[in-house]
């Protein structure tokens, strides 16, 4: 049943098409210039069959026609000669099986004229009007091939070339020559017909193509009236039309009636003008005002006419939504920065305050049971005696008898206990003072985040302020090669900065998308390889925006080889995507092996793969991920090698915080790069190593662990076995140095090698 409905549906657009191609051809054998020249009908059936139609079905519409016009002798062998000539074509090409060369089609065309040459040739002048004649037939021809052709294959929706529309321009020319002088009695029927294809065509088209087609209108009356007047007239009603039609119908036909009847009884623009006339033009206007408007808004399905700004509002909303998604991950890491500084935020300790808190506890504790408390607590000099113990106490770390001073030691009965409480409560201060220490560390560590914060922001507002160029030029460019390629799509943008194309973003046709001339197109025009990053559907039914960027100048070769000791390594390792075009390769290394030192790598590797995301600098993370480890205590230390590759650029950045070598290895040297600063977690203050360097195509990265590294006697050492390792591809060489390293030491530590190579991207 489906699929008798898509035939059914099928045929009756074929019926539609070839009715409407009869009811043109029937115009065609009519239009003439200056009722000389009648070369538009053959020429029309010869460009339909060269775009491959039914030559059967145009033939019969042709003699069909023909017969209509005058059904003589002469104009049937003239009809025949036509006729023939097209069969024979068609026969020709449909048994060779091969696609008609257009100039064949042109020769054919030409010689179809036989039969009109032998009827003219009876003096020269009408030689030469024949002559012309052909010659006007095949440049329409030509005409017709080029504005059908791309009204078949790409539709009424799609943007059409310069040419294309020049082409239309002079197609309609000709149809409306057709079109003119049909009278019905005084009434010039032609001319009603006009007004009201321009006042329903301002209904469905946008102003400036309703006024291009009404003076196509008047050029076409002209040529076979041989009067100008006729564009100024059809010219002033396509602006009547266009200029207010679009809000209501009554006032732009109450215009057009009036417009009439000054042409016509004043400026004297018609041949022939009465109140008829009038009557017929009102009548026309009339008919123009029962149209439905259902029937306009489903006309305008079918034409291209959008308001054209479908590009515009996505680039808008995009921008938008670049913004939204960047300040919703920088939340997502406040939310956890929030929480560890909540953790860390105790108080702030005052000595003096504790001394005295201390002492008068100590006091309460000790001495309310002592038989002499009542004299010590009316000698002031106890009670500065104890406080001077604690002071001591707190500079010393802890204290002894020989710390107290000569009036504890002869007159407390309880000195020994006073001693043992003072030192209880000195181990408190201590733990407090250690966790104060940590709320300080943690609230620096949340200034920190608040400068990062701040250059975040500067960035995102340098990011947006950035001069974006819409490059029109290169924007048509684009539209014309796609257009040629029979690609629809009717808007594009071309953006560009400071280092060239940055973006392009096309509306095309749904059924196109997947057309493979998009991305070939683009690379011709802009001279680079762009890939396709998003795809969202318009808001407009039937079209989609797509945005393509510019490939990577380079592509990447990973290799990765792991063993570990304890069956869960303490080197944990991460090679993902963190923005466009740019990768990071890491390695963290906690101390010793299994569970905890898996769990202080991965903590740590996890919060620098976040903070990369967010977009911060080497420097910052490194600085932020020590100072949130140094609470944890200071066994809880981990090094990190990370690489940072920008795949546009080449350029690399090497940060290593208490890691081993990595080596650079560029055709037959490499370049050992190693690093001078003590892991994360082991001082508040670290000074990682960050060096920038441009690796090349070919150029391939190792960075590895300790585990690896300290299996070589010394870090040349291990880079002269990378550098004169024979290998196919980069994952031969990671297993190679790890099988290396194994069989080197007697002592194995948790192994992890991460190898990647640059080539160059020829997508």
């Amino acid at each position: 049943m489906k699929n008798l409905r898509k035939w059914t549906i099928a045929n009756k657009k074929q019926i539609l098409l070839y009715f409407g191609v009869f009811l043109i051809m029937l115009v065609l054998a009519r239009a003439n210039v200056m009722h000389i020249l009648y070369p538009f009908a053959f020429s029309f059936l010869f460009a339909l069959i060269y775009l491959n139609k039914n030559a059967v079905l145009l033939c019969i519409f042709y003699l069909l026609i023909s017969l209509i016009y005058g059904f003589t002798l002469q104009n049937l062998i003239i009809s025949v000669s036509v006729v023939s000539f097209a069969i024979l074509l068609y026969l020709i090409f449909k048994i060779s099986k091969k696609k008609m060369p257009l100039f064949v089609a042109l020769i054919f065309c030409a010689l179809s004229q036989v039969g009109f040459l032998y009827f003219n040739i009876y003096s020269t002048k009408q030689i030469i009007i024949s002559l012309v004649s052909i010659v006007v037939g095949l440049c329409f021809m030509y005409i017709v091939v080029v504005a059908f052709g791309a009204l078949f294959y790409r539709g009424l929706q799609s943007r059409f070339t310069l040419d294309e529309s020049i082409c239309f321009g002079i197609f309609l020319i000709a149809f409306f020559s057709g079109i003119a002088g049909v009278f019905v009695g005084m009434v010039n029927l032609s001319y009603l017909m006009v007004i009201f294809f321009l006042a329903c065509m301002s209904r469905i088209l946008t102003k400036s193509a309703n006024v291009y087609f009404s003076a196509l209108a008047g050029l076409g009356f002209s040529f076979v009236n041989a009067n100008v007047t006729f564009i100024a007239v059809f010219v002033t009603f396509g602006l009547i039309f266009s200029c207010f039609a679009q809000n209501s119908r009554f006032f732009p036909a109450v215009l057009a009636a009036l417009a009439d009847l000054v042409f016509g009884m004043f400026l004297n623009a018609y041949p022939v003008y009465n109140y008829v006339c009038l009557l017929a033009t009102l009548c026309c206007l009339f008919l123009f005002l029962c149209v439905p408007s259902k029937l306009f808004v489903y006309l305008q399905g079918f034409g291209f006419d959008y308001d054209g700004n479908l590009v515009s509002e996505y680039l808008i909303s995009g921008r938008r939504e670049e913004l939204k998604s960047r300040l919703t991950g920088m939340s997502q890491l406040f939310r956890s920065m929030q929480v560890e500084y909540r953790n860390l935020s105790i108080g702030k300790v005052n000595k003096d305050e504790y001394c005295q808190m201390l002492t008068n506890e100590i006091e309460s504790k000790i001495c309310c049971a002592c038989i002499n408390k009542n004299n010590c607590s009316e000698n002031a000099q106890i009670h500065s005696a104890i406080y001077q113990l604690i002071d001591f106490g707190m500079e010393k770390g802890k204290v002894t008898i020989l710390d107290a001073n000569n009036l504890l030691t002869g007159s407390c009965d309880k000195f020994s206990v006073l001693i043992g409480e003072v030192n209880e409560a000195l181990k408190l201060y201590f733990k407090y003072q250690e966790q104060v220490a940590s709320s300080d560390n943690g609230k620096m560590l949340v200034s920190a985040q608040m400068g990062a914060t701040g250059k975040i922001f500067s960035e995102l507002a340098l990011a947006i302020s950035e001069d974006e160029i819409f490059d029109k030029k290169q924007a048509k460019a684009v539209l014309d090669q796609l257009t040629s390629d029979k690609v629809v799509v009717n808007e594009c943008e071309v953006i560009s900065g400071n280092s060239g194309v940055k973006k392009v973003v096309l509306a095309v046709r749904n059924s196109d998308i997947v057309n493979p001339k998009i991305s070939e197109d683009l690379k011709t025009v802009l001279k680079m390889s762009m890939v396709l990053i998003r795809q969202t559907f318009a808001r407009l039914s039937g079209w989609s925006i797509l945005q393509f960027e510019p490939a990577d100048k380079y592509s990447l070769a990973i290799g990765f080889a792991q063993k570990s000791v304890d069956g869960l390594s303490g080197d944990v390792y991460s090679y993902k995507k963190i923005g466009s075009g740019r990768y990071l390769f890491a390695i963290a290394d906690g101390k010793g092996h299994g569970v905890k030192a898996n769990q202080i790598s991965s903590s740590a590797l996890s919060i620098v793969e976040s903070f990369y995301k967010s977009q911060f600098s080497s420097e910052t993370i490194v600085h932020s991920v020590n100072k949130i480890l140094i609470p944890a205590g200071e066994e809880n230390f981990t090094t990190l090698d990370a690489v940072v590759v920008d795949l546009s650029s080449g350029m690399a950045d090497f940060v290593k915080i208490g890691a081993s070598v990595s080596v650079i290895k560029q055709k037959n040297q490499c370049a050992v790069i190693s690093c001078s600063s003590l892991p994360l977690g082991v001082m508040e203050k670290i000074y990682p190593t960050v060096e920038k360097k441009v690796l090349q195509v070919g150029d391939i990265v190792v960075i590895a662990s300790d585990g690896i590294v300290d299996a070589f006697s010394s870090p040349e050492n291990f880079a002269d076995f990378v550098n004169n390792e024979m290998f196919i591809n980069v994952q031969m060489l990671a297993d190679s140095i790890l099988e290396e390293a194994e069989s080197r030491t007697a002592h194995p530590d948790d192994m992890t090698v991460i190898v990647f190579k640059l080539n160059q991207n020829f997508a």
